[in-house]
């Protein structure tokens, strides 16, 4: 049973690595337009936090199992509206908080209107993983320097949508030795 469990936990770690990969970048990309406020990202916090997180949620499950790490669509539009200024926002860590403490239990409350608005689920759902790829995408775009890697990363996008999870892996991993190589850098994302 648990070398069944293998695949699984590997597949959750590179979901979980790209979530992070894209939360930060998209806070770098806001920072851009903020220099007000000064936002610190600590790989090492992350880590932490996700951990605290997961095991409350192991025992309580007070939010919503499937919505990731950062839970991108909403990581994405609370940033945006954060980079319209302190009058539209004023801290992200507000904006986030606002919305993780009044957002969802306030969710909770309207069951039955939410109970009697199910067929539209899907619509939401699709809606979410429509903008969750668009930021992905914008995200795996952005960081690559040169054309090799840019192929590299569209090739492993085709690869992951039409075959196997695991052969899209596979061949990603195949892909990035050969067109790209090993990279040494010691900050995997440069950054101006």
């Amino acid at each position: 049973m648990i070398a069944q469990s293998v695949p699984l936990a590997l597949i959750a770690y590179i979901i979980l690595f790209g979530d992070i990969v894209t939360g930060n970048e998209v806070l770098r990309d806001g920072m851009k337009t903020r220099t007000d406020e000064h936002i610190d990202i600590n790989l090492n916090r992350t880590h932490f936090s996700l951990s605290i997180r997961n095991a409350l949620m192991g025992f309580f499950a007070p939010f919503f199992p499937t919505q990731g790490a950062v839970w991108t669509g909403v990581h994405v539009i609370v940033v945006q509206r954060w980079k319209q200024g302190p009058k539209a926002m004023g801290s992200l860590h507000s904006g986030l908080a606002s919305y993780y403490l009044m957002g969802l239990p306030f969710i909770y409350f309207l069951l039955p209107l939410l109970t009697g608005l199910k067929p539209l689920l899907g619509i939401a759902l699709s809606l979410t993983l429509v903008l969750t790829g668009f930021a992905c995408a914008y995200i795996a775009m952005s960081i690559p320097r040169d054309n090799a890697s840019r192929g590299t990363v569209v090739l492993i996008g085709a690869a992951l949508a039409f075959f196997e999870p695991w052969i899209g892996l596979l061949i990603g991993v195949v892909a990035t030795l050969v067109m790209v190589g090993w990279d040494r850098n010691p900050d995997p994302i440069p950054h101006d």
